[in-house]
């Protein structure tokens, strides 16, 4: 298996095309939410006087601990930010699986390494870790980097909020479970195509209900706390063991070689 990993890292950092395509992404979240924070903090106070009447400005002092309605549109802010660089984790390592397999079949690079005597399982877990590195540095690199620009704008107690407990469970613990059911999505879906973007728009399709749920949390309609990190994470892995057995019983690797001929 380590000598499986080992291969195809090598595969990995010759594609650099692929790389630069994936770290865009996180750096241009990273950019514009900088930018939204900035923005605010030119604004002047009377423009987060939205009137004691408004419901909004009540739900935003009591979720944040009555930080003012200025620094709590800062802190709801940042939350989406973080959400929405949580399902950039979710999306990306599937470009990653499904070039590892579809895309090693159509550069002729894949009958070696069926021919070999690992596990299905085995292989299909060392390609998807390998797939997930890079989504999950960029990921925990943009969060690090957003920490720093809401630091250079906001007052601590802002940043208190994007440093909780919960954040930092919910990109150490849960961004790893979220790449890798992408990762396992894309090797089932590519175990029953032989096109790469059709892979890909399969996995899509297959991660509509874990992107959802982000965007929830994105919008606001859901408040991540521990409780919900807690639960998110007995689900994920559920559903990451899962996948796992579904992508290991679909890759028939007689089945694949012969069909993709």
């Amino acid at each position: 298996m380590l000598a499986v990993m080992r291969r195809e890292w090598l595969e990995l950092i010759r594609t650099r095309t692929l790389l630069l395509t994936l770290a865009f992404v996180p750096f241009a979240l990273v950019c514009i939410s900088i930018g939204v924070e900035w923005s605010l903090s030119r604004l002047p106070d009377s423009a987060f006087d939205l009137g004691t009447g408004e419901v909004m400005v009540p739900a935003l002092l009591i979720r944040y601990g009555n930080l003012g309605v200025r620094y709590s549109v800062y802190a709801l802010l940042n939350e989406q930010s973080l959400a929405l660089l949580l399902i950039v984790a979710t999306a990306l390592p599937s470009s990653v699986a499904s070039h590892a397999i579809v895309g090693e079949k159509v550069e002729r690079t894949l009958e070696p390494l069926l021919a070999t005597p690992i596990a299905t399982r085995d292989l299909l877990l060392a390609k998807c870790t390998i797939a997930i590195l890079p989504s999950l540095v960029l990921t925990w690199l943009s969060y690090f980097a957003s920490l720093v620009g809401i630091s250079f704008f906001a007052p601590a107690s802002v940043l208190a909020v994007a440093m909780r407990l919960e954040w930092w469970l919910a990109y150490f613990v849960l961004a790893p479970m979220l790449a890798m059911a992408s990762s396992l999505a894309a090797a089932i879906a590519s175990s029953r195509v032989s096109d790469p973007r059709t892979a890909q728009g399969l996995t899509s399709f297959l991660l509509i209900p874990l992107v959802g749920t982000g965007i929830s949390a994105m919008m606001g309609f859901m408040s991540i706390d521990l409780r919900w990190v807690a639960l998110a994470t007995l689900g994920l892995f559920s559903i990451d063991v899962g996948l796992l057995w579904i992508a290991t019983k679909l890759f028939d690797r007689e089945t694949i070689l012969t069909r993709w001929r």
